[in-house]
């Protein structure tokens, strides 16, 4: 039971998060809430086979509680309450999953990524409109798609894409970025990146290209998502820059393998990739992100500067509506304990991260991968606020493993202390 929940939490995490953003429904029931919650019995129950057991299993009983007394309470204070409990569960569970096997993790993304990488071909060329019924990327453009059509699967026009200029093309967001087996392209980019940054730092008998490779940087580009764009080539510049002579290769080859796989979807996409890499597509992508930050502090008018360009693609900017987990932490109504809490977590990581360097000899997987980690999920968050979802709750336990002492410290057992404490003394 334990086994199987750690292979299929994450699984089942990635169709809980395509189902309950399109509504679909099994005999009345909801399926995306059916699995929320059987994620998180799952989630509890690896959890509960922690040296946290006692934790998760108190922070399940008080989610319960406020659960119940969200029913009868019209205050958003405690559903946020019962969703940070279930947060720590997600990440809990994560750490122990992931913890001391990143390689896991990464050959699970890998896997996501190799069935996600022919359906985004499909959508790219436009092939039949049922390839887009749970994306919800067309709902931005309500000349194509209303909310009413969310997950309805629904006629959309398709346009021809594949060779065609960039004179010729008719940019649709749904061909151009696709989404996969995602709901959405920005949510699919966050675990493009993850899997990008774990590529670079999984643990490797040689340093040649591999088919894990392939898939990954190939999903970057077919993707055309800035966040995982910008995330991978800063990850694998700072491996050319910084790294081992032997890291460094790996590094250099990727950069080389990048841009091959770059230069064929110019080839068969040249109106498509001039269009995604665009300077109004990156202004787009950049712009909002900024001005979600600035209206906080009243500047409300730097969209104004690129409005002809932004109707043109058919952006709009709506003051209020967060595109970064910067923006959503600086309107928090409690942003200063926020900040402070963030804050002590950041000084105890770093003060784990060094006792875990000093104690490696004790560990059974070297520190890279935990860095890495931290800095992909900051550096997603920056650009697509997803911190919220369970999936990536259950992620980031990977990134936060430092955190959870007990998890990492291999405490030796008390006979062996007793008889060599015994046997110091006499000495």
């Amino acid at each position: 039971m334990r086994k199987a929940s750690k292979y299929l939490l994450l699984p089942l995490l990635f169709v809980n998060v395509t189902t309950a953003e399109n509504m679909w429904e099994m005999f009345g029931i909801p399926i995306g809430r059916s699995l929320y919650w059987m994620t998180i019995g799952m989630a509890w129950y690896v959890g509960s086979r922690s040296p946290y057991w006692r934790f998760v299993t108190v922070i399940m009983f008080m989610g319960i509680g406020l659960r119940f007394l969200e029913m009868g309470l019209a205050d958003g204070s405690v559903e946020m309450v019962r969703k940070l409990l279930t947060a720590i569960v997600f990440v809990i569970a994560g750490a122990e999953v992931y913890g001391k096997n990143p390689k896991f993790l990464h050959k699970q993304l890998v896997v996501f990524l190799t069935m996600c990488i022919p359906i985004m071909l499909i959508q790219i060329i436009g092939v039949d409109s049922f390839f887009y019924g749970w994306v919800t990327d067309y709902a931005h453009q309500e000349e194509i798609f209303s909310l009413d059509d969310i997950g309805k699967f629904v006629e959309i026009a398709l346009y021809p894409t594949l060779f065609v200029g960039a004179e010729d093309i008719y940019y649709q967001i749904g061909q151009g970025r696709p989404a996969g087996l995602m709901y959405a392209n920005n949510v699919l980019s966050v675990f493009i990146a993850i899997a990008a940054g774990l590529n670079l730092t999984v643990d490797r008998s040689d340093k040649r290209l591999r088919f894990s490779d392939v898939i990954v940087l190939s999903a970057v580009v077919l993707a055309m998502a800035k966040t995982a764009y910008i995330i991978t080539i800063f990850l694998y510049i700072v491996s050319v820059v910084f790294n081992k002579p032997c890291s460094r290769r790996l590094g250099l080859k990727s950069l080389l393998l990048l841009t091959f796989i770059y230069t064929i979807y110019y080839l068969l996409f040249p109106g498509l990739f001039l269009a995604n890499t665009s300077e109004a597509a990156f202004v787009s992508s950049l712009l909002p992100r900024l001005m979600d930050v600035l209206a906080i502090f009243g500047v409300n008018d730097l969209w104004g500067l690129f409005l002809r360009e932004q109707e043109l693609l058919g952006n709009m900017f709506i003051v209020g509506e967060s595109k970064s987990a910067v923006a959503i932490i600086l309107r928090a109504k409690v942003v200063v304990p926020v900040l402070i809490f963030l804050g002590a977590i950041s000084v105890l990581y770093m003060y784990r991260i060094r006792r875990m360097m000093r104690t490696r000899q004790m560990m059974t997987s070297p520190i890279a991968p935990y860095i890495v980690m931290i800095v992909v999920c900051i550096m997603t968050q920056l650009g697509v606020p997803y911190f919220a979802a369970p999936s990536f709750q259950f992620i980031s336990g990977l990134a936060l493993f430092p955190l959870f002492k007990d998890l990492w410290i291999c405490r030796k057992p008390l006979q062996y202390r007793y008889i060599h404490g015994a046997v110091d003394k006499i000495a």
